[in-house]
């Protein structure tokens, strides 16, 4: 379980098309890593993403997610030094129930 560090004050998905992007962006990053996205939620000031697959493999796929959207927000918003990946939580999910408590979170904040 990939999170994002939760912005106090500032917002990274403002509207209808920031949101739009975010999805394509994860969309895009399944074509790019052997990874596969169980739930995730966009929030306005985070993300959250349940995925499976090699340990690396992950961590390159929220990488990569992190810096296309940086970019794609700093360029639209002028927002920069945002969506850095040491500013992240990862969690190992390690048996069903704390897999079953993920996705409730997700699908319930998200």
């Amino acid at each position: 379980m990939f999170t994002t560090d939760h912005l106090e004050r500032l917002l990274l998905f403002r509207d209808e098309e920031d949101f739009v992007q975010g999805n394509n962006t994860i969309a895009f990053a399944t074509l790019v890593y052997p990874v596969k996205v169980l739930c995730y939620a966009l929030m306005d000031n985070h993300i959250h993403l349940l995925v499976s697959g090699r340990y690396e493999d992950c961590l390159a796929f929220f990488a990569w997610i992190l810096h296309r959207l940086a970019r794609v927000l700093e360029k639209k918003h002028g927002i920069s030094g945002i969506l850095k990946s040491q500013a992240s939580d990862v969690q190992a999910v390690t048996d069903r129930e704390m897999f079953l408590n993920e996705v409730c979170y997700l699908l319930r904040n998200g």
